[in-house]
């Protein structure tokens, strides 16, 4: 959970037997990222609605960074914050905040674990916030990593 105001300067095989070919049944499809992403961002505006807080609107600044830092953490495998201060000055931004997560295998659990976290649930129902971008990136061993971009404009 980081935040920053403005001041300071995330084959289907065939099998041939017996000369019949035969197709097994298709796995259940696993999520896309987009679907994910849209699922954070409904997840995210559910639980400020149950507080009588505003939804976040999309913004598409936002999602870019939080895509970025997402695909980052994958590719480095590791899970760390980025530096707010350019996305304040490209978002043309008020003030911006971040969470960050992997591991969690669904929309639903990622978002049960940033509101068990006071530091995340914080940026998710801070009342000045009207904006996110959400970015989600498998490793190359099929690790989520997830990032949460919030802004006020």
């Amino acid at each position: 959970m980081r935040c920053v105001p403005i001041v300071f300067s995330a084959v289907c095989a065939l099998v041939v037997g017996l000369g019949a070919l035969v197709a097994p049944a298709p796995a259940p499809a696993a999520p896309t990222t987009t679907s994910l992403e849209g699922a954070i961002h409904a997840l995210t505006n559910a639980e400020r609605t149950k507080r009588s807080l505003g939804k976040l609107g999309t913004n598409d600044c936002l999602k870019r960074y939080a895509l970025a830092q997402a695909q980052r953490q994958a590719r480095e495998n590791r899970m760390y914050h980025q530096q707010m201060q350019p996305i304040l000055r490209a978002c043309g931004l008020r003030y911006v905040g971040e969470n960050v997560a992997a591991g969690y295998p669904t929309a639903q659990s990622v978002m049960t674990g940033w509101m068990n976290s006071p530091g995340h649930r914080a940026n998710i129902l801070k009342r000045e916030f009207n904006r996110l971008g959400v970015g989600v990136a498998y490793s190359t061993s099929g690790r989520p990593y997830y990032c949460q971009v919030f802004g006020q404009v």
